[in-house]
């Protein structure tokens, strides 16, 4: 550490994740100003909305403005001023975590939405223990009801084995507010239990020799997303019709051993090419056998290999809400448990 006249005082960390920050010390008794204080230590906002409030603080002060990395940074979610609509959300102070943006054409609006990731679990609002949530920004819906609304009937399409909760929040980054915001589970994320199979990959997100499978039919889960963009980190084809983007397992991101990945980077280690090519082959296979000749068949048709109940009630709730991307465009969500068939949903 150094000092300088002026009374400014610098020090270095090691490990310190691209972050630099700069102190002023100040000594005596009579009244004193800082400056120089932490960039991004902003103080959380006393407004009373009648939502909860999400704050983010970025280490490096910055906004969060690319999907294709992380700002790590402290994550608090601030309960609402009156109590009564949101009991259930008790404050959360000073989370570890980081963000980066999610969305694809979404991506291109105005107002943002968010992906965030937490050091460790936190039950925000009632919605059970995750690391993973999202903030969706519902930029066109002058409602903002939508996809609560899409929610609940979620919900209650009972052969659908998970639907995210949701709750709705005011958003600040590094003091400034962003606006009104739903915090929602994600769909790759950790905090029903027991919720989908593929939740065991969760909490060892970075596979080496000891966790990956022998054999890829012994993973424990696959999730889905039917994307014509190919915006995943794995994609595969569906029989020619289509693109589907492997969401789980997923690249973690972070500092691999050699420590020469900065953080916040995608470290590209959380699949093998063994079961990108099983998943592969077996909606290749599906596909075939919807489309083939013996399609009603139990054994030889589509039934022995996709979940008769589960498309039925994905079916109901896309007929219900309309979503412009639901004919198998984009945010269709698919899940394969071990051992058994390729399930519809969740709801997105």
């Amino acid at each position: 550490a150094s000092q300088t006249s002026a009374g400014k005082a610098t020090f270095s960390v090691s490990n310190p994740y691209e972050v630099s920050h700069s102190y002023r010390v100040i000594t005596g008794t009579s009244p004193q100003y800082t400056s120089n204080e932490v960039t991004g230590a902003a103080e959380l906002s006393a407004k009373a909305t009648g939502v909860p409030q999400v704050h983010f603080n970025t280490n490096e002060g910055a906004s969060v403005n690319t999907r294709t990395r992380y700002f790590e940074g402290q994550f608090s979610l601030v309960q609402a001023a009156s109590n009564v609509k949101f009991p259930e959300c008790a404050s959360v102070q000073g989370k570890l975590g980081a963000m980066k943006g999610r969305g694809n054409y979404s991506w291109s609006f105005a107002k943002k939405s968010f992906t965030v990731k937490l050091d460790a679990k936190a039950n925000l609002c009632g919605m059970g223990n995750s690391k993973k949530w999202a903030l969706v920004a519902n930029h066109y819906d002058k409602s903002l009801l939508r996809n609560t609304v899409a929610d609940y009937i979620g919900s209650k399409l009972t052969n659908l084995a998970f639907t995210p909760d949701s709750r709705p929040v005011d958003v600040w980054f590094n003091g400034s507010y962003q606006g009104s915001y739903i915090l929602i589970e994600r769909i790759a994320g950790d905090t029903k239990a027991p919720r989908l199979p593929y939740d065991a990959l969760d909490d060892n997100r970075v596979y080496n020799k000891t966790t990956t499978p022998l054999d890829p039919k012994d993973t424990p889960g696959f999730l889905l997303e039917w994307d014509f963009r190919k915006g995943a980190d794995k994609n595969i084809t569906v029989g020619g019709r289509g693109y589907a983007g492997i969401k789980d397992p997923e690249n973690d991101y972070g500092k691999d051993s050699s420590a020469s990945n900065p953080s916040g980077t995608l470290l590209g280690t959380g699949i093998t090419t063994a079961q990108v090519n099983y998943i592969n082959g077996y909606v290749d296979d599906c596909d075939a056998k919807l489309f083939g000749s013996n399609f009603k068949d139990d054994d030889a048709g589509w039934k022995s290999c996709i979940d008769l109940p589960s498309a039925v009630d994905y079916y109901i709730g896309m007929e219900l809400m309309k979503p412009v991307d639901g004919n198998m465009w984009a945010s269709v969500y698919m899940w394969k448990p071990k051992g058994g068939k390729l399930q519809m949903g969740p709801l997105w």
